[in-house]
């Protein structure tokens, strides 16, 4: 039995990103996509995965297809490609796109795209018009708030006969429809590209930054800058965009910077601007229109951060050119990431990153400038200053142009320019002189003769005068050579001409001043072997004439050899062949060699080597090449077979990876695996991918287990372990304060969890004291290298009471009288503070007066409102001898007293009187009023409901006042 494994799905085929749960399916592995499902519901027809041969450049994908070519069949065919469900979250709208190719040469057909949310089925489109080529369809999916997933479904119904039908499905594609600012997909630094599509139902928004050309439509995306620095852009597109870039918020958009770079629409943008942290970008992609380039497809893009911009070459700018010695060796420079000066090639008014070069021709020789480019490059040369150039050559097919007639001492300057915008790569120029002499034969009558059956004489093709003669297979004059050969007696010659560029022949009788055509060929392929010249009349002289092939090609330079002989005395001519072979291994696997024939010289064979393990039904191709640059092209299907009895066995294979780590937790991007076999006979044989292999992350694997009964199975795919970056990084960084009113400050807390290794701060430190209203910002960066950013402001709603902490104590100086004793009054002694200032008493004040016994009530207040309020009774008893009269004895007991106590009073005189209790802080707490006779009186009194301390009593009447105190235990 066959297994066929993957340890991922191609990431062109279908991924999803963050939480902008994105799913695109491009059907690259040609087989179902797991999940997917093909349903006949009336016959046996269904979609299947085939090569997709509709794309412009195949890339070898494949997509789902129906095509009917049977005209005979009138029965109902009805059936469905369904999806898998297809997570949906954070969007209340999300649109649909697929290409479509739909012939439909039987009006009665139907194709209906549905989607199912888990609930309800809803019919979003039955198409009836025609497709001849794939094209964008989008259907918009709303109402998507509460939807989990959602499955499409493809259902296509015919009650007849369809013969010519055929209908192409391609690059499902399901995503939120970020085609308005409101609602973009959010972006972060270093994740995979993130893919989105424009098309022509997309939004029609006007330009709000003036690039060149028009645009129409946008796709939104968003990005919070988590740093600042420099951010890099890069987008790939299959259709011509332009990059539009702004800063938030959406109702007020403000512009940064567009990009149309890549104004043909050849590969996509890239821009590169500096960033600030905790602003919010926003890049919106438009399709250019009226232009070069599709108005449609596919384009992703990635984030990324980078230490310096990208550099310009130095010789960018006339003023920086490289200067070259004439004769000297190459410069190798490069013309990437290069700007256009306003001098553009009279030959290409396209041309695009420009650089400059000079030197100072030496002698009157030609000078010729060679650019050794690996890129279509514009070559233009100019007299003059850098300020002030005038042109006076240029070359738009590149490789070399010369300067016929320098003038010595004189400085020249070359442009080398990109055929137009993207093209860029490396340049190795060169100026050499050239010898002013033409080839010895470049005239007829100086034709070089050549002996029959000799080895050809080499020349220089090169400076060649061109001709006012040419055959009449050519249409345009050129730089010729000129050879003459007397005929043989057998009529018949082979000729052979080896020449290092491209060239057209003529051959002639007569004499040089009266030719008369002979033969003439085009362009003659060196892959067919010699040239068979027949019926020449023995003895004859003829002429040949070799010209440059030229118009829309450059005049050809190069070496040349030409030969001829008698048609008898040459070898017959074999072409280049090829033969692949297969051995199959363990009656299993293949196993191909090769074996050529024919060709000149040393071959050079291309394809797979004689150890590669090959599985039944495979194609494999090969080619090999000769010294002239001939090929020849071989396949083969590999057709060893397991026997039949495998289709029950239990062979499997067990595999595993272990992502590597490095000291602090890293991935480091390799895998080492493990490869087991299990079931089947027993007795393995392993190919492929050796167990215990140490590969790295997107490195392919293939493992092929045969066991001694023949069966097999074979597991292939793509490591997945990506190296660690730092969108992997799990590190979260929290930031609180305490609020704390004691001091009117905030205290900065800082938590930090999923860092790998050590990690430091910079900015704002834990412990950091803050004002209300002052930011912060703290970054940290672990030991990988991986940050994150928090910003904010204090906002505390501070308790200022605490701070300023207001205090009053409060004292009482009784006032004596001349003979020493305490007069009866006592003045206030207030002393208040408090942090905040502006101290100030409110009710009685510092310094006031007042009466034994007397209340009083003081409240200090600060400068932030905060107070603290006292009240008390001024105890300064007055002393008189009077009092002394009025009895002759007071005792209290018990004291101290548990609750109950006796006042003993033993009155010289008959008096009413009253009693109150206070707290020693001047509280009232009873008050009695007695009728006292003359001799002993008894007071009781109960504290039992009072709290333990010490009481006052004040005993107030006629000839009487006193006061003693009562401890309650």
């Amino acid at each position: 039995m066959k297994y066929f494994y993957s340890i991922i799905f191609s990431m062109i085929s279908c991924w999803l990103i963050g939480q902008n749960k994105i799913q695109f399916e491009g059907f690259t592995n040609c087989q179902l996509p797991s999940g997917w499902n093909v349903k006949p519901l009336n016959g046996s027809y269904v979609f299947n995965i085939v090569k997709n041969n509709e794309t412009i450049q195949p890339d070898g994908s494949c997509m789902a297809q129906y095509k009917q070519t049977d005209r005979l069949n009138t029965a109902r065919r009805k059936f469905q490609l369904i999806t898998n469900p297809i997570p949906v979250s954070g969007s209340d709208r999300y649109v649909l796109l697929f290409r479509l190719k739909f012939i439909r040469p039987n009006t009665g057909s139907i194709l209906t795209i549905s989607t199912n949310n888990g609930s309800a089925t809803v019919i979003n489109q039955t198409i009836f018009t025609e497709y001849k080529d794939l094209t964008p369809i989008t259907i918009k999916l709303t109402n998507a708030s509460k939807v989990t997933a959602y499955t499409v479904t493809f259902d296509y119904d015919c009650a007849t006969n369809d013969f010519g039908t055929e209908i192409a499905i391609d690059d499902v594609f399901l995503s939120i429809d970020n085609d308005a600012c409101a609602n973009p997909i959010r972006l972060n630094l270093d994740q995979d590209c993130t893919k989105g599509h424009i098309s022509t139902t997309n939004a029609q928004q006007a330009n709000l930054i003036n690039c060149t050309n028009d645009f129409q439509g946008a796709i939104w995306y968003q990005y919070d800058a988590d740093f600042s620095g420099i951010l890099q852009v890069n987008v790939n597109s299959q259709y011509n965009d332009g990059l539009f870039i702004y800063t938030g918020p959406c109702n007020a958009l403000t512009n940064v910077t567009c990009s149309d770079k890549d104004e043909y629409g050849f590969q996509g943008e890239h821009e590169e601007l500096n960033v600030e942290a905790g602003k919010t970008y926003y890049f919106r992609f438009a399709k250019k229109i009226n232009h070069y380039g599709f108005e449609n497809g596919f384009h992703c893009i990635s984030l990324k951060k980078i230490n310096q911009y990208t550099a310009k070459p130095v010789h960018d700018l006339c003023d920086n050119r490289t200067v070259l010695t004439v004769n000297g060796t190459c410069a190798s420079t490069s013309n990437k990431n290069a700007l256009m000066e306003n001098n553009l090639p009279s030959l290409n008014l396209k041309s695009k990153a420009d650089v400059w070069y000079s030197f100072t021709a030496v002698s009157t020789k030609p000078h010729e400038i060679t650019t050794n480019t690996d890129f279509a490059e514009v070559i233009s040369v100019y007299k003059g200053t850098c300020g002030s150039l005038q042109e006076i050559q240029s070359e738009d097919l590149g490789n070399k142009t010369i300067i016929k007639d320098p003038i010595p001492g004189k400085e020249y300057f070359v442009q080398v320019s990109g055929y137009f915008a993207t093209i860029e790569g490396n340049i190795c120029l060169t100026v050499k002189e050239q010898v002013n002499t033409v080839p010895a034969n470049d005239e007829c009558p100086l034709s070089s003769a050549i002996n029959l059956n000799t080895t050809c004489q080499e020349i220089d093709f090169f400076n060649n005068n061109t001709s006012s003669k040419k055959p009449s297979c050519v249409v345009y004059n050129a730089p010729d050579v000129w050879y003459k050969v007397v005929a043989p007696t057998e009529k018949t010659i082979a000729l052979k001409i080896q020449a290092g560029f491209i060239y057209n022949y003529g051959l002639y009788s007569g004499s040089c001043n009266s030719l008369e055509e002979v033969t003439c060929g085009k362009s003659p392929d060196p892959c067919e072997g010699f040239i068979k010249i027949e019926n020449l009349v023995p003895g004859k002289t003829y002429y040949l004439q070799i010209l440059s092939a030229v118009n829309p090609l450059k005049s050809g330079e190069g070496k040349l050899c030409v030969r001829i002989d008698e048609f008898s005395k040459t070898a017959p001519f074999q072409k280049l062949n090829l033969d692949l072979h297969t051995d199959c291994l363990h009656g299993v696997l293949g196993q191909v060699s090769y074996s050529t024939s024919g060709g000149q010289g040393n071959i050079k064979y291309t394809g797979p080597k004689n150890t590669e393990l090959f599985y039944p039904g495979t194609q494999v191709d090969a080619f090999v090449e000769d010294e002239n640059g001939c090929r020849d092209f071989a396949s083969l299907v590999v057709g060893c077979m397991s026997p039949s009895n495998c289709k029950n066995s239990t062979l499997d294979i067990e595999f595993t990876t272990e992502c590597l780590k490095d000291t602090i937790g890293r991935q480091t991007g390799e895998v080492v695996v493990s490869i087991k076999g299990k079931g089947g006979s027993g007795a393995y044989y392993l190919y492929g991918t050796p167990d215990g292999s140490k590969l790295k992350d997107k490195d392919s694997y293939k493992i092929i287990l045969i066991d001694s009964d023949s069966c097999y199975v074979i597991e292939e795919g793509q490591i997945n372990c990506p190296a660690f970056n730092c969108s992997q990084s799990t590190l979260k960084l929290d930031v609180s304060y305490d609020c704390i009113d004691t001091l009117l400050k905030a205290a900065l807390k800082l938590d930090v969890s999923g860092n790998l290794g050590t990690y430091n701060f910079s900015g704002n430190n834990a412990g950091d004291l803050l004002d209300q209203g002052q930011a912060y910002s703290v970054k940290v960066t672990d030991e990988a290298g991986c940050e994150q950013l928090k910003t904010g402001t204090i906002t505390c709603h501070f308790d200022s009471c605490a701070y300023s902490r207001p205090e009053m104590d409060i004292s009482i100086k009784c006032i004596k009288d001349a003979n020493g004793n305490d007069a009866g009054k006592g003045i206030l002694i207030v002393n208040g503070s408090s942090k905040a200032g502006g101290v100030h008493y409110l009710g009685n004040q510092p310094g006031d007066t007042l009466d034994h016994l007397q209340s009083y009530n003081i409240e200090l207040q600060d400068a932030f409102g905060c107070g603290v309020q006292k009240n008390g009774v001024v105890l300064c008893v007055p002393l008189s001898n009077q009092d002394e009269k009025s009895f002759e004895s007071i005792t209290i007991n018990p004291n101290p007293t548990s609750s109950k106590f006796y006042i003993n009073l033993n009155m010289n005189v008959a008096e009413n009187i009253t009693t109150t209790i206070y707290s020693m802080e001047g509280k009232y707490i009873l008050s009695k009023k007695h009728k006292l006779n003359v001799g002993q009186n008894t007071l009781s009194y109960d504290l039992n409901k009072n709290l333990s301390g010490v009481y006052l009593i004040k005993l107030e009447g006629k000839s009487i006042n006193k006061l003693i105190k009562i401890i309650k235990i």
